[in-house]
């Protein structure tokens, strides 16, 4: 018996898989600006250090021992005047993020995933979003040597910032956006795999 527990303690402790499936999770995080956002801004390149956790449940296959995560992201605006708030409007440029999943209690491991996401447009941001937030939809895919290869891989991220508050940021005399939270106080942000 003794000598059964080793073994399947020692199957567990194996090198992580490429997990298969589903999974559904809620985001809370931050996006760091630098420079900052400001109406008029004529700088260029705007870096976005995007980080925050996940919390999840309700996956399929590998996807139902998930339980939480952790999401890093860099986004890079090399485009002219790129701290323009007003260019936000146009989408957030193709990125790639990380996430390191973890799973339930006597679940294998799995593998972190590498999201590219694309290049977004001005469909995909919502200026009217819940309790006057700004909600960005992005749309991503698991690339290869990870889990959840070639699996879509969507992103809602609702700003604890209203657009009113954006507004007020962005305008002179004031000194400009520093990034944004997303802790859920208008509505939850979430990734879906799918």
């Amino acid at each position: 018996m003794a000598l059964s527990l080793l073994g399947a303690q020692a199957a567990l402790a194996g090198p992580p898989i490429a997990g298969v499936g589903t999974v559904s999770c809620t985001f809370v995080g931050k996006a760091k600006i630098k420079p900052k956002l400001i109406i008029g801004g004529t700088t260029s390149p705007v870096v976005t250090k995007l980080g925050g956790k996940l919390t999840c449940s309700g996956g399929t296959l590998d996807g139902a021992t998930v339980i939480a995560g952790k999401v890093k992201g860099l986004i890079t605006n090399p485009g002219p005047n790129a701290n323009d708030c007003l260019g936000l409007a146009a989408g957030l440029p193709a990125f790639t993020a990380t996430v390191k999943w973890k799973v339930s209690p006597g679940s294998p491991k799995l593998l972190p995933s590498t999201v590219n996401f694309a290049a977004g447009g001005p469909g995909d941001i919502n200026l009217a979003g819940p309790g006057g937030s700004i909600a960005l939809t992005i749309n991503g895919v698991g690339a290869a040597g990870g889990s959840f290869v070639g699996s879509p891989i969507v992103a809602v991220a609702v700003t604890d910032e209203t657009l009113a508050a954006f507004t007020t940021a962005c305008t002179p005399p004031s000194k400009g956006l520093k990034g944004f939270a997303f802790t859920g106080l208008n509505a939850p942000s979430t990734v879906d795999v799918q």
